[in-house]
């Protein structure tokens, strides 16, 4: 008998030892649940925050972009702007440059043909700072007021 209600007094504190043991590993339980919620919500709240700042730095990121590009395209703009303001420059510039030392060369070979001529014509000093010419005798008269006459070249 004595062993019937030792056992029946073991069993009873092995139940109670179990329900004991159930309440605490349930309060563990409970206890681990509010902190990993927790936890979590501190997670998620800093994911917020990451993400948040994630999305802005994208948006500057972003604007960036689109600001680099409206300036490379107006870059490019001004770039061709440039490039052709030069060509147009250069050429304007070689035009008024040829046409000017095109004329000078027109007038110096002019001159040198005249001064060739003139060498070429028999005159010299007569005295009193005039000159002399051989003329061409029953030469053809030339002028307004045909007063000239050829002068006969050197021989």
């Amino acid at each position: 008998m004595q062993i019937v209600a030792l056992q029946k007094m073991a069993d009873s504190q092995i139940m109670r030892l179990e329900r004991t043991i159930r309440n605490e590993a349930e309060a563990a339980a409970r206890l681990f649940d509010v902190q990993v919620a927790a936890s979590l919500r501190t997670a998620r709240d800093d994911q917020q925050v990451v993400l948040g700042q994630l999305k802005a730095a994208v948006s500057k990121v972003e604007a960036s972009h689109d600001t680099f590009f409206r300036f490379r395209r107006r870059l490019y703009v001004g770039i061709g702007s440039l490039l052709v303001l030069a060509i147009v420059s250069l050429v304007i510039v070689y035009q008024v440059l040829f046409g000017h030392y095109r004329q000078e060369y027109s007038r110096l070979l002019e001159e040198v043909a005249y001064l060739k001529t003139v060498d070429e014509a028999d005159v010299a000093p007569c005295g009193d700072g005039r000159l002399c010419a051989r003329i061409v005798k029953g030469g053809a008269r030339f002028g307004e007021k045909k007063d000239y006459r050829l002068v006969e070249l050197r021989k």
